[in-house]
């Protein structure tokens, strides 16, 4: 957690420092608050849009955090062919918890 504090106090003195939105979005979700974690990694596809692995990052913490919806819209953003075999899981994923089989 005094990193998570450390992490946020940077980012009050540079809220688009990369290296500490990567870093708080990846804390968050080993502490499993995904919320938090979906909130680091939304800003980073926004300063970052050509960033694929920040997409799935979101969208996987969105999925974590039960925002499903949510998390099918992130995915279908990803268009990079390198991610389409964990797109297409979390895409499953995301139906099965829908409950759209």
């Amino acid at each position: 957690m005094e990193v998570i504090n450390i992490l946020t106090n940077e980012l009050n003195f540079s809220p688009r420092n990369r290296a500490a939105l990567s870093l708080l979005g990846y804390c968050y979700y080993q502490v499993q608050d995904y919320g938090n974690a979906s909130d680091m990694y939304d800003q980073l596809t926004k300063f970052f849009p050509d960033v694929d692995s920040y997409k799935l990052y979101h969208a996987q913490a969105l999925f974590k955090a039960a925002f499903y919806e949510d998390a099918s819209r992130v995915v279908g953003r990803i268009e990079n062919a390198d991610y389409a075999e964990k797109k297409l899981q979390l895409q499953i994923a995301i139906q099965y918890e829908l409950e759209d089989l």
